[in-house]
């Protein structure tokens, strides 16, 4: 067995083992019914350094609205919100949720494209050494 041999099976399992602990992390989060992490399942190392590595997604808790106050026509008495106003503040708030599911959901494709590449190339490596030697 050459040592070119042994560095392809090597990468192989390493590649394949990182595709199959990404699957499974894929599976327990949505068997756990819990929100997608927003920074994916995939650690960031230096093979990983893409732009869902670094990047902070933040909560649905961000989506809170700000209590707001609103002004009568001399701007100095407060007053309640119409009912426009409030549902105008429901769809800013259900704007902001959804954004937040469909960063999630890119991030999830992400993850599931990686793993199923590294599982595929991890396998190719590790059957392809017997043509090298």
């Amino acid at each position: 067995m050459s040592s070119v041999s042994r560095v392809m099976y090597f990468l192989g399992i390493l590649l394949f083992l990182m595709g199959t602990y990404g699957s499974l992390r894929i599976v327990h989060v949505s068997y756990r019914e819990v929100p997608y992490p927003s920074a994916g399942v995939m650690p960031s190392t230096l093979l990983f350094s893409g732009s869902y590595a670094l990047t902070y997604g933040g909560r649905e808790s961000d989506c809170d609205p700000y209590p707001m106050i609103y002004y009568e026509e001399d701007n100095k008495t407060p007053r309640d919100a119409t009912e426009e106003e409030k549902t105008l503040e429901q769809r800013m708030q259900e704007r902001c949720v959804q954004g937040f599911n469909e960063e999630r959901a890119k991030t999830r494709q992400y993850d599931k494209n990686l793993s199923a590449f590294l599982v595929f190339v991890g396998v190719g490596l590790i059957f392809s050494r017997r043509f090298v030697e």
